[in-house]
């Protein structure tokens, strides 16, 4: 019988990363239970192989797991969530989440499925005195400015360019 307290242990052997606990417990647990919370724990403290497991039974679409695995720079975790889950889900929070702790290869992943734009504007609007919170995003849609610009003009896209060093 799936059970409350089933449930509980299952997300704490998630947040542990005991696969083999979790096997154990899958049978007798609602790996649904509370937003996929297994699913969120083991996300949310980069346990692959749970994730993997609790990826089929869980229901990612419905969960913070792609938020969580993206705010601590999970970057494998976020690649076998984003076709899963909803990276537009809040404004594309998880993409809000990757850039505000400047984990710029999730950012990578999730700027081309999200709604970069919003994510940008809700930033902004909650760090409007921490543009460290928010630079990536605004650095990535300058970029994507630009080169969408020279292509309606004709032009190549815009080299980039490193500042010349200090000697």
């Amino acid at each position: 019988m799936k059970t409350h307290q089933t449930n509980e242990l299952l997300n704490h052997a998630a947040m542990r990363g005991n696969i083999k606990e979790v096997k154990r417990l899958l049978p007798l647990s609602d790996p649904t239970y509370n937003r996929s919370s297994a699913l969120n724990a083991a996300a949310t403290f980069g346990h692959t192989k749970c994730v993997e497991l609790l990826i089929p039974v869980s229901q990612p679409e419905k969960s913070y797991a792609l938020y969580w695995a993206a705010y601590y720079g999970h970057t494998d975790i976020v690649a076998m969530l984003i076709p899963v889950s909803n990276p537009h889900h809040k404004h594309s929070k998880a993409l809000q989440g990757a850039a505000k702790n400047g984990h710029k290869d999730c950012v990578d992943l999730l700027y081309p499925v999200s709604d970069p734009s919003a994510a940008l504007h809700a930033l902004k609007a909650e760090y409007p005195d921490d543009p460290q919170k928010w630079q990536i995003l605004e650095e990535l849609e300058a970029e994507r400015f630009n080169g969408v610009l020279h292509q309606e003009i004709g032009g190549a896209a815009p080299v980039k360019t490193q500042p010349p060093r200090k000697m």
